[in-house]
């Protein structure tokens, strides 16, 4: 109710500039005053910073299957680091483009890379679960080493599976990455997961994913 009081206060014109308070008991005060009105670009950054509030309590959940690893990636890195919430299921059945045997070189390759390095103790270390790889190709196009790229990387959640509760009608599909059957080579996320010696991956199994 507390965010439906906010966007409809700011589309009505007299209340375009607002600030809202709160005091001790922990009521929410919205206040709107002339005086307000000499320093429009301090409560616009004021109304920027509750809108990034009220997205933190709105996330959304983004199905996997059959999107094109890359492309799926991009677009929820750029929504991380506008201060949304995402979450992403099946992420054993994205996929990837390119022959399958050079996707399962090219991580075969990095995950013998930590032999020339020191040891088992020493990185790169490599991501073999479904979701891990996911969320690591997700991290890889944020500015992790930064700390709004941190702090976005907070905000994504990533699921192998359907986790239990989720409710189904909200689960989005991004149409422009969906490439499940169009593409001739390909590989999923799964079998690169079994490729790299994962286990416990029975569960996740589903038709047609080791194609």
């Amino acid at each position: 109710m507390f965010a439906s009081i906010i966007f409809s206060c700011s589309s009505i014109p007299a209340m375009k500039y607002f600030w809202i308070s709160r005091d001790r008991s922990g009521i929410f005060t919205l206040t709107n005053s002339l005086k307000y009105r000499l320093y429009p670009k301090f409560f616009i950054s004021a109304h920027k910073s509750i809108k990034y509030k009220i997205q933190k309590y709105m996330v959304k959940v983004y199905d996997a299957t059959g999107q094109v690893l890359g492309r799926l990636a991009s677009v929820i890195a750029k929504q991380l680091l506008n201060g949304e919430q995402v979450s992403v299921v099946y992420a054993e059945r994205a996929i990837i483009s390119g022959n399958k045997n050079a996707t399962n070189a090219y991580f075969l390759a990095k995950a013998d890379k930590k032999h020339q390095t020191g040891g088992k103790h020493k990185g790169p270390f490599v991501r073999r679960l479904p979701d891990r790889i996911v969320s690591h190709t997700i991290r890889g196009m944020l500015p992790f080493k930064k700390p709004h790229g941190r702090e976005a990387f907070r905000r994504l959640k990533v699921y192998a599976g359907l986790p239990e509760g989720t409710d189904t009608s909200k689960v989005l599909v991004l149409e422009k990455s969906k490439k499940l059957g169009k593409l001739k080579k390909q590989t999923s996320v799964l079998a690169v997961s079994q490729r790299l010696g994962a286990k416990n991956l029975d569960v996740l199994k589903v038709i047609g994913e080791n194609k």
